[in-house]
């Protein structure tokens, strides 16, 4: 029946924003625990390159993603998180810098 302004609903989705980071932060420490007590150690550890973002930070960004069914990821990062969030995640790369947060996700 009212509709919001466009500053109330940016206020809406920082709350939703905020509680879903916590959510993925809570998750990704327990889990990281979780996995450090439960893994064989291999011969040798890989080396990896110390990123801009962290993983929770990354899966809230994925699970956007997905929540506000966008097709495209580029289209979404670019769009989306780099000018509309930037301010929520100021250490955001540029997409050809990150090389997809998808890919890192998957494979790192």
């Amino acid at each position: 029946m009212f509709a919001r302004t466009k500053l109330e609903n940016r206020v809406l989705l920082m709350d939703n924003l905020t509680e879903l980071y916590c959510l993925v932060d809570d998750f990704c420490k327990n889990f990281d625990s979780i996995l450090k007590n439960h893994s064989v150690p291999g011969p040798k550890r890989k080396r990896q390159r110390a990123t801009q973002l962290s993983l929770a930070e990354m899966v809230t960004i994925m699970i956007l993603f997905h929540q506000l069914r966008y097709r495209q990821f580029k289209v979404f990062y670019q769009h989306h998180v780099l000018q509309l969030l930037h301010k929520e995640f100021p250490n955001t790369p540029s997409y050809q810098r990150d090389g997809g947060i998808d890919a890192t996700l998957c494979h790192g």
